[in-house]
């Protein structure tokens, strides 16, 4: 369950599912279990740093350490191996978002982006009421995955999801384009699709394209 970003204030949170962890218990956790990133999360032109932790079997801790002082988060952690988090800036307004595995699949990746607002801390992106899920991988019989683009009306984040049809040796499925606003994003439009090839570039999206 996520927590409302908030300023860290050098103590232990409440002890209980999903609670934050602060200061000295912070630092304590393993460095194997922590990854750490450089990005401009508040549009400033300067870089901060930014710690994944995780804390226990199910959650992980997302930190930006800022001019002002850190905020944090936590989120969902169903992986076994912490990976780096990438940085993007998909709306292309000059502060970075982090993109977090959330859960990792035997071929499927499940990524949460994380923002900063001023008056809030760290949030995560939300759609709907929920946080925004997005996808990459799929195996050989799926394909999932996303990279950021302007068709024309502006900064959007694409996705895809395709299905392999087997009587026919393609791919089918829907991609969607994402427009993000404050600290959510809606779908702008969504196209489905049938019969491609599995090396069709629209099966093969590119995530670098969401880099600052």
């Amino acid at each position: 369950m996520h927590r409302r970003g908030k300023l860290c204030l050098g103590t232990v949170a409440a002890a209980g599912a999903g609670a934050l962890v602060f200061g000295q218990a912070a630092a304590a956790q393993p460095a194997a279990d922590k990854q750490v990133v450089h990005a401009d999360v508040d549009g400033d032109g300067s870089t901060e740093p930014v710690t994944v932790r995780k804390v226990d079997d199910a959650t992980q801790v997302i930190r930006f350490v800022l001019p002002r002082g850190p905020v944090e988060t936590t989120a969902p952690a169903n992986y076994s191996v912490l990976q780096p988090p990438r940085v993007t800036d998909v709306n292309r307004d000059g502060a970075a978002e982090i993109a977090v595995i959330t859960t990792a699949g035997a071929n499927t990746d499940h990524f949460q982006l994380f923002k900063h607002d001023p008056a809030i801390g760290v949030v995560a992106v939300q759609s709907g009421g929920q946080p925004f899920t997005f996808h990459e991988g799929g195996g050989a019989t799926a394909r999932l995955g996303y990279q950021c683009e302007d068709p024309g009306k502006g900064p959007m984040l694409r996705t895809v999801r395709a299905q392999y049809d087997s009587s026919t040796g393609k791919f089918d499925g829907t991609t969607s384009w994402w427009v993000f606003s404050g600290n959510s994003t809606g779908e702008w439009t969504k196209a489905p699709f049938q019969d491609l090839p599995g090396d069709d570039p629209a099966l093969n999206l590119d995530p670098g394209t969401c880099a600052p």
